[in-house]
């Protein structure tokens, strides 16, 4: 018994054994409460890369099996659909479009298209099946749809996009920015510019659609994407905005590009260092009177206690870095002015702003190929130096409301811009894209007629 009760006094003693559970209740407390909100990022936190691949290599079994469901569906109802014949495509109506009195919400969709060789995942098919499957066909009068396809291979020799004919409707794309563009084949960040300025151009001469949504084909959308993106649109139609990001990845190191965020962020590094040495060392007191009590001896002081605010300032030091301004704020469902400084996945643009882009980034490409300027900004951080220089707003959505899922660059294998390196393993995923807008991709006639 004495032994025991000396193993105890030891243990309760110990101010280093006190702050381990101090630390595991901390983080176990901070892990419960966001666990709480199903629309904070830190609900996401144990959602490994792993976890994240399972839920979309599912995909494209589920895209092929849909389109097949559509295809034999359309053969006997392809008047239910607002179509004329069998051989129409799927929101391409046009006429309907431009005749529609709508003011507000008419929306050109580009997805662009370029075939990855020699890898398994068909990116096109999952990004089409659920772009037309999750929205109703009474939309076809204010959506138009286009697949680009801007690689090299013609739509014919496209593999990839040949289970998608007749389907929606595809076009080759042959960038008009300039023939010098076709030199730099081993720098294809340069085409793709090209090709971003070509659609952009294009869809402000074709003076139709007053929202233009240009996305990669390698995100899908959550389910009545087009609603969603109109209320957006609502939040930020009354504002000087260039662009709405429907898609957004954060990790822990978005606070190094949060404006004001280093100074901001070491703020809240000294609160937090703060708070966390107020509560420990008061609880040790706390702790000390009651084995005193308990005991009937006095708890020398911590000859140590640098080294306990050692590791306090470094848990402080990992709840700024690990769960930053960016990750603990609650998702939500909301509009927020802010500025990526990179990324251009899900992009949506005025149309009134459309040329303005495409001359600064036509402008970037053209002063890089006649060797004006020595470095080339991609397209994604042309489109942040244009809003610093104009001033305009960019915004983006939470939740996102599509979700990248990409493994290979369609630059293709590894390639490395100014040190940085596009890892075609790891998927450049939104924490923001809801576990409610993960489902099925799959055909449902009823969703489809709905009125």
């Amino acid at each position: 018994m004495n032994k025991i009760n000396f193993f105890l006094r030891i243990i309760l003693k110990s101010d280093f054994l006190f702050l381990i559970i101090f630390l595991i209740n901390l983080w176990y407390i901070i892990e419960k409460i966001n666990r709480y909100n199903p629309y904070s990022k830190l609900f996401y936190f144990y959602d490994s890369d792993k976890e994240f691949l399972d839920s979309i290599n599912s995909y494209y079994n589920q895209s092929l099996f849909a389109l097949e469901e559509i295809k034999k569906w359309k053969l006997g109802n392809y008047q239910s659909a607002g179509l004329d014949n069998y051989d129409d495509k799927f929101f391409d109506k046009f006429d309907l479009v431009r005749e529609n009195k709508l003011e507000d919400g008419k929306l050109c969709v580009g997805i662009m298209s370029k075939q990855r060789i020699g890898n398994s995942h068909n990116y096109p098919l999952k990004t089409i099946v659920s772009l037309i499957t999750r929205v109703p066909l009474k939309y076809q009068d204010r959506i138009l749809l286009t697949v680009y396809n801007v690689d090299r291979l013609p739509l014919e020799n496209r593999t990839d996009l040949t289970p998608l004919v007749g389907t929606v409707k595809i076009v080759d794309l042959k960038q008009n920015v300039s023939k010098l563009v076709d030199n730099f084949d081993g720098f294809r960040k340069i085409k793709e510019a090209a090709d971003y300025v070509t659609v952009l151009r294009h869809y402000y001469n074709q003076n139709i659609c007053n929202l233009i949504l240009v996305i990669e084909d390698d995100s899908i959308p959550c389910k009545n994407w087009y609603d969603k993106i109109i209320e957006a649109v609502r939040y930020v139609k009354k504002t000087n905005w260039f662009c709405l990001k429907l898609f957004t990845s954060f990790r822990s190191f978005d606070w190094a590009i949060y404006p004001y965020s280093v100074l901001f962020s070491i703020f809240k590094l000294i609160i937090i260092n703060f708070i966390l040495n107020r509560i420990f060392f008061l609880l040790n007191e706390f702790k000390k009177k009651i084995i005193q009590n308990l005991f009937k001896f006095v708890n020398k002081e911590n000859k140590r206690p640098i080294l306990i605010r050692m590791v306090l300032f470094a848990n402080a030091l990992l709840i700024v870095l690990r769960f930053n301004e960016l990750s603990v704020r609650p998702v939500g469902y909301g509009v927020k002015e802010y500025s990526l400084g990179f990324n251009a996945i899900a992009n949506l643009y005025p149309k009134n702003k459309l040329n303005e882009i495409a001359d600064f980034i036509e402008a970037d490409v053209m002063n890089f190929i006649t060797n004006k300027v020595s470095n080339f900004e991609p397209k994604d951080i042309a489109l942040e130096l244009f809003r610093k220089l104009k001033k305009y707003k960019e915004f983006i959505v939470e939740p996102s409301i599509f979700q990248h899922t990409g493994l290979q660059s369609s630059l293709g294998e590894q390639i490395s811009y100014k040190n940085i390196k596009f890892n075609q393993y790891r998927p450049f995923q939104s924490y923001s894209y809801i576990k409610e807008y993960r489902e099925d991709i799959s055909f449902d006639p009823n969703f489809w007629l709905h009125k």
